[in-house]
């Protein structure tokens, strides 16, 4: 999906009526404007991958008037110029944004997206007041479809687009959509620019018994009253205007700020509880760092006597001073003598040793099993061939036992490395 902003020749449809939208400037000075934002047809792109160096995107009725896509762009945001990256972000929004779209609607029969547009931001009503920046684009995501194919009306495109999301309208001084697709110029007999607006009349605030403040604001018609009880508080009584402000000088950041008293007192607040947030979060982490070192010397010492534990179990002296490649080097030799270590690396030592500790821990179990084994076989009574018992002789035992050692020995034989 990419984002794109729309232009390319207008069609041959009569647009008078469309283009002649009324502004009108509500009581706050806002401009606002029913007027044509896009519209169906064939976009050309430059593309230096396509034939001829450009590419023919089709905007079909079916895709710029579904339903999904045209609710899309209510709500969505109005900006002076596409801004860098192509679209409003929640971290661009602020810097860019100018006003904001609402009620959008598709005309099947022209083909054409219509929308209010309020603008909100000065400059850019007077940019659209003196007609140097009027016209709109629209910016929106799209799935681009390779197919070629003719418009009904006879244009010929390359592609087509399918499951148009907008972002936002951009007005911007030339929009692909052509001058169709544009704020209505005006003058200042058509909009008193220069006049004060109408603003509505600020709300009532009468004192209660209880000392707090009731406001009563009329909305839709519909009149409420609103308490400071309830989070809305009456704004303070104006100051007289030969009332002296007292001021005094702060540091923040070592730089000096001279601030109204009441000021400075906050901000100094600010700045105390900030650092001793900072000396918390300082004194937390070195104690975390601490408690995680004893954690890993903890758990290396005891590596470290278990390595030292298994290695005199087989024979080996070793001690702590020594490292645990030499101790597994020195273990290995004891319990195989023809493996070749020359070369090894560490982990290949520390492989190797894991593997002759096994193999003894298995020769030790087989001799162990050998040895009980024998002691059942040795305690069996035996009989001649009279019925007679028969006492078994030192080799008889000897022997059984030389042969079940050998056999256990050879199942857990290790090639050398």
């Amino acid at each position: 999906m990419v984002l794109r902003a729309t232009r390319d020749p207008l069609p041959e449809i009569a647009t008078d009526a469309l283009t002649k939208a009324a502004a009108e400037l509500d009581e706050w000075g806002f401009l606002r404007a029913r007027v044509p934002v896009s519209r169906t047809g064939v976009f050309e792109y430059a593309d230096a991958s396509m034939p001829g160096g450009k590419r023919l995107e089709y905007r079909a009725p079916e895709e710029v008037g579904d339903a999904a896509s045209v609710a899309s762009l209510h709500g969505r945001p109005l900006v002076l110029e596409h801004p860098d990256g192509a679209k409003v972000t929640p971290q661009n929004a602020r810097t860019s944004t100018t006003g904001i779209v609402l009620d959008p609607e598709f005309d099947a029969q022209t083909g054409i997206l219509f929308a209010t547009v309020v603008v909100q931001d000065a400059h850019s009503i007077e940019l659209a007041r003196t007609a140097a920046c009027r016209e709109l684009s629209c910016g929106y995501l799209r799935e681009l479809i390779r197919e070629d194919g003719v418009t009904p009306d006879g244009q010929r495109y390359t592609h087509r687009q399918r499951g148009i999301r907008h972002n936002h309208v951009a007005q911007t001084q030339r929009g692909r959509a052509g001058p169709m697709c544009a704020l209505p110029a005006f003058d200042s007999a058509d909009v008193p620019l220069d006049a004060t607006p109408i603003a509505p009349a600020l709300p009532e605030v009468a004192p209660s018994v209880d000392g707090s403040h009731t406001e009563t604001l009329a909305k839709d018609g519909i009149t409420s009253a609103l308490s400071d009880r309830q989070g809305i508080t009456s704004p303070p009584p104006p100051q007289p205007e030969d009332a002296e402000m007292t001021t005094r000088k702060i540091q923040i950041n070592g730089t000096e700020h001279e601030l109204a008293t009441d000021a400075a007192d906050a901000v100094e607040a600010l700045l105390a509880r900030l650092e001793s947030f900072e000396d918390a979060a300082k004194s937390q982490k070195v104690a975390t760092d601490a408690a995680d070192i004893d954690a890993k010397v903890a758990t290396a010492v005891a590596a470290k006597l278990a390595l030292i534990d298994a290695a005199r179990s087989v024979g080996v002296a070793c001690d702590s001073a020594m490292a645990d490649t030499a101790i597994q080097t020195a273990v290995i030799r004891k319990l195989a003598p023809a493996a070749r270590l020359d070369g090894k690396t560490p982990s290949q030592i520390a492989l190797r040793y894991e593997a002759e500790m096994d193999r003894a821990a298995d020769a030790q179990r087989a001799l162990a099993e050998a040895s009980h084994a024998q002691v059942a076989v040795d305690s069996a009574p035996r009989f001649a061939a009279d019925g007679k018992p028969v006492a078994p002789s030192v080799e008889d035992a000897a022997a059984a036992r030389a042969k079940m050692l050998a056999d256990r020995a050879s199942r857990f034989k290790h090639p050398a490395l």
